[in-house]
Order: structure tokens, then C-alpha cells, then sequence
């Protein structure tokens, strides 16, 4: 049986997996699923969470970097684990996360995305974020301060980004890469030098575009 992937378009735990994918050229069926679609995640993880990859007739795993750990190990992909640059990644993220949601969120239910693809699935992810991030109308507004302040942490994380440039088959990589994926969609981004380095050769070596 192929592994068919579930996901959805936007997800940054998503793109982890679609990255390693892409790098490995491995070969799953995929389906994205309406973001407002609880009943198909629950009924096979017991929980709405994507994404879910199905490895056999009612067999299911979550957590985006199990999936990347079995895939790659599936077609012995050379996976590279630093337990110290995932931790710096972990940390950058939880630094950011404000910044980073604030600026993709309103932007993500702008996108023609598969799980956006109904009305409702949009009111769905709409009520839900809200109440991670505030009102989205006020996040965009709030889009300057964002910018300025993620953009001088990508300045500070240089030293990261220009290691994990040699690592780009690490799950740190994917991790910073996945996580950052969704900026592409906020218009004139100022990428530091480093970070915008290290975007485009992961998008180079997965085949995800920018």
C-alpha cells in the first residue's frame, strides 16, 4: 500500500513532511482535507490534527517528525538529527510565534488553498485562529511592527540558518524552513541576507517554491 498523506496546504507541521518529501522524491498519494472537516482526523487519530499519514488499511500516524523520521527511513534517506540545532530552531520559533502567526494567519484564508475551498471551512479557521492571535483585521494592521521585529530576529539567527545551509537534509532544516515557509505570502518581506539564503536553497533541494 502507498502512503497517502493528509494534510493541509497552509500547515507548517505540514510542510515539514511535503519538504521531506520533495527532497527524498518519495512517492505518497496525497489529499487535503477542508479545514473544517473534524469528523475525517478524528475518526482515524481519535483527534482533529493534521497531518496523518496512512501507512496501512486502518493504521494512522501523526506528529510531523514521526512521519518525517518513517518516511525517510522508508526509502533510507539520510536524515541528519542535532538535537542542539532543533532545540535553537524549537526556541526561535517560541520567540516568534506572535510575529510569524500575526503576519501568515490573515494572509493564509487569502490563499486559494484546498482546505479553504468552502465558506465555512474559512469561518471555521477564521473562529479558531482568532482566538490564538486576536482579530485578524488587527493583525494585519499590526503588519509593520511584525515585520520589524521578526525581521530583526532572522537578523540575530544568522548563525543558524548559515549552518543549517550544509544541513539541508537535517530535520532542523526542515523544521526552520517549514516553519518559515508561510511568510512567502506576505508581499515585500525584507529577508536578512542569511535567512533569504538559506530559504532559497531549501526550496532548491525540495522542490518547493518561493
Amino acid at each position: 500500500m502507498k502512503p497517502t498523506l493528509y494534510y493541509y496546504e497552509h500547515c507548517p507541521y505540514c510542510v515539514r513532511v511535503l519538504t521531506l518529501i520533495g527532497m527524498a522524491n518519495i512517492d505518497v498519494e496525497r489529499v487535503v482535507l477542508l479545514n473544517d472537516d473534524e469528523k475525517t482526523p478524528i475518526d482515524m487519530i481519535g483527534q482533529k490534527m493534521l497531518p496523518i499519514l496512512a501507512i496501512a488499511p486502518d493504521k494512522f500516524m501523526a506528529e510531523s517528525l514521526d512521519i518525517v523520521d518513517y518516511l525517510s527511513q522508508m526509502v533510507d534517506f539520510d536524515l541528519i538529527e542535532d538535537a542542539d540545532k532543533e532545540a535553537q530552531v524549537n526556541d526561535f520559533f517560541a520567540d516568534n510565534r506572535s510575529a510569524i502567526y500575526g503576519l501568515t494567519m490573515p494572509r493564509w484564508v487569502k490563499q486559494p488553498f484546498a482546505e479553504f475551498a468552502t465558506d465555512e471551512a474559512i469561518a471555521y479557521f477564521v473562529k479558531k485562529k482568532t482566538q490564538a492571535i486576536g482579530d485578524f483585521a488587527t493583525a494585519l494592521e499590526n503588519s509593520p511592527q511584525f515585520e520589524k521585529d521578526l525581521h530583526n530576529s532572522l537578523l540575530a539567527a544568522a548563525p543558524l540558518f548559515t549552518a543549517l545551509i550544509e544541513q539541508p537534509n537535517s530535520r532542523a532544516a526542515i523544521m526552520l524552513f517549514a516553519g518559515l515557509y508561510g511568510l512567502r505570502y506576505v508581499n515585500d518581506f525584507a529577508w536578512p541576507t542569511a535567512a533569504q539564503q538559506f530559504m532559497q536553497q531549501m526550496a532548491k533541494t525540495s522542490g518547493m517554491s518561493l
